[in-house]
């Protein structure tokens, strides 16, 4: 399990040799909760959080990563101890399979699943349409779907083979994905094409920030599985450039989108969410308030199933950077294995 302890003023300590989470509610009356180290394999603490000696080597004995977050919750910095941790393994496993023909599988699932969330979410919303629009997302579904098709008959043994023809392709998919959800909007709230720095429609102001909100969250899901946000594949890798988490959203970014046009089809969104500034628009506190509290409830929406099971998608983002961090381990080692690299 994870332990988050993000109250200002909470303090975890040890009492038993349990660590033991303590914290004031509302009413200023102290609370407290203990949990085994046997149970858990991480905890994080966020600034204005207090933490005991003994917590910490209580957690070293038992290998629990302690992660330390700002007061956004983004990770820091982590405390282990001297023996062999599991981050410096997986950064070194992620830096071998940058440069390796595994990297070209990567990429172009990553954008095939892209293609394809947008292509479903078309489809989805052909519920409930009229004749006229109904057939206009249809055909931009398959649309989409055909660029899918030709990202993934792509071939190259390096990344930097593929790149150009992969933009491409997701940048038409892409112009038929928002040229038709723009067609769905009312009048007022259409546009002509994705704007970013800045945005200059309500809609692409919405989305920009909700994409920043998902940048953030899935560096977060990196750091907690020990992968480097700044090590990419297809996103290049410049200095402080976090490439790596940039390639690893692309398959997310549909949940933005389905907030953000959930917001505007539910008639959410007013003149009273945005400011101009210059050259286009962006969210005021209203506005940003609106959106992160759509995307949090989205994310705890168990949509997701993982192994048979269903759950909610901010896990399911969690353990899928998880589980690549763990093929990572294994491709590096095949990498080693059959000669193609040599530490």
């Amino acid at each position: 399990m994870e332990i988050h302890v993000t109250r200002y003023g909470s303090k975890v300590s040890v009492k038993d040799e349990m660590f033991e989470v303590s914290w004031f509610d509302e009413q200023q009356n102290r609370q407290q909760e203990s949990h085994s180290p046997l149970s858990v394999k991480t905890i994080l603490l966020q600034d204005g959080v207090v933490v005991t000696t003994a917590a910490l080597l209580l957690a070293l004995q038992h290998d629990v990563d302690v992660l330390v977050a700002d007061l956004h919750g983004m990770p820091k910095g982590r405390c282990y101890g001297f023996e062999l941790h599991s981050t410096p393994a997986v950064q070194k496993s992620q830096v071998i399979v940058s440069i390796s023909h595994q990297a070209v599988a990567f990429v172009k699932n990553w954008t095939a699943q892209k293609l394809e969330n947008q292509s479903a979410f078309l489809e989805k919303l052909k519920n409930r349409r009229d004749e006229s629009k109904g057939e206009m997302l249809g055909k931009g579904a398959q649309e989409i779907l055909k660029k899918r098709k030709e990202v993934l008959a792509l071939d190259g043994k390096r990344v930097s083979d593929i790149a150009d023809s992969l933009r491409g392709l997701e940048g038409a998919a892409g112009q038929t994905y928002f040229k038709t959800l723009s067609d769905l909007l009312p009048i007022e709230y259409r546009f002509n094409t994705r704007s970013r720095m800045p945005a200059r429609d309500p809609f692409n102001c919405f989305l920009n920030y909700g994409y920043a909100v998902l940048q953030a969250d899935v560096e977060r899901a990196l750091l907690l599985a020990g992968i480097s946000p700044y090590i990419g594949f297809l996103h290049r890798d410049d200095y402080r450039q976090k490439s790596m988490v940039f390639d690893f959203m692309e398959p997310y970014r549909v949940w933005i989108d389905r907030v953000v046009y959930r917001l505007f089809s539910g008639k959410k969104i007013t003149s009273k969410h945005t400011e101009a500034i210059e050259g286009g628009l962006q969210l005021n506190k209203e506005g940003k308030k609106l959106l992160t509290e759509g995307i949090r409830e989205f994310y705890e929406e168990k949509k997701e199933i993982l192994d048979g099971k269903t759950v909610s998608r901010i896990y399911f983002l969690r353990q899928t950077a998880v589980r690549f961090a763990r093929r990572l381990l294994q491709l590096a080692a095949l990498e080693k294995e059959n000669g193609t690299h040599t530490a």
